[in-house]
């Protein structure tokens, strides 16, 4: 009895963990663009630089430097005056980013604003990872093992366009989270939407799941969620 306690205390902590959570994995073979592959922007959330506005309490600046989020890498990069592509080095200095109509915050990482309903706002973070695809016994494939990243390292350079010699499997996780008014985060799940939420809010909020079977993994259901607050 004890085991089998132990066995379904251990599915229902996995089953949690998913929550809040997405992972796809795709495989390029060799010579194909890895970057074009993930998405027709390559690593980049935009499909070019642009304009951005970067607020924080001492003052909003509007730079004259066209920005970008790279998502391999998961930080912000800006190109300068003299036309190089560098990494923004303390996006931590402010509160928010906005490039284009896209809005970044920093915590741990940066994140990605999804949607927002005050006082709750959600935001993604985006990880990718890279693993060269290798051939096991009687010709099988491989893809089995801890992901590691490519030996490439990407100091500014183009992610638009990225191709190696072999197989590669790319995995994306995207995990979302509920951002409180101070920057608090916690997982993307109906107890912590609900523990945000105001009273008046709380009851939309049980009136929408208990017509609609949203889920709280998907990006399309959170939206809906939150919209309909």
């Amino acid at each position: 009895m004890k085991i089998l306690s132990l066995l379904l205390f251990s599915i229902a902590l996995k089953t949690s963990l998913l929550y809040g959570q997405v992972s796809k994995t795709k495989t390029v073979r060799a010579g194909d663009d890895i970057a074009q592959a993930y998405s027709p922007n390559g690593f980049y959330r935009l499909s070019q630089f642009d304009k951005a506005i970067l607020y924080r309490s001492a003052g909003t600046l509007h730079s004259d430097s066209l920005y970008n989020y790279n998502i391999y890498a998961g930080e912000i990069q800006f190109i300068n005056h003299a036309g190089d592509t560098l990494y923004l080095n303390d996006p931590s200095l402010f509160d928010s980013i906005a490039i284009g109509k896209n809005v970044f915050y920093y915590a741990d990482g940066m994140l990605e604003l999804v949607a927002s309903s005050y006082p709750v706002r959600l935001v993604k973070k985006t990880e990718i990872e890279m693993r060269p695809q290798t051939i096991g016994a009687f010709g099988v494939n491989n893809s089995t093992g801890t992901i590691v990243n490519v030996g490439v390292s990407f100091t500014g350079g183009n992610m638009y366009s990225f191709t190696l010699d072999v197989n590669v499997i790319v995995k994306e996780t995207i995990n979302f989270y509920f951002m409180d008014p101070a920057g608090k985060l916690t997982k993307a799940t109906r107890e912590n939407l609900m523990l945000l939420l105001p009273a008046d809010k709380q009851e939309k909020a049980n009136v929408y799941l208990k017509e609609n079977k949203s889920g709280f993994k998907k990006e399309a259901d959170l939206k809906k969620i939150l919209e309909a607050l």
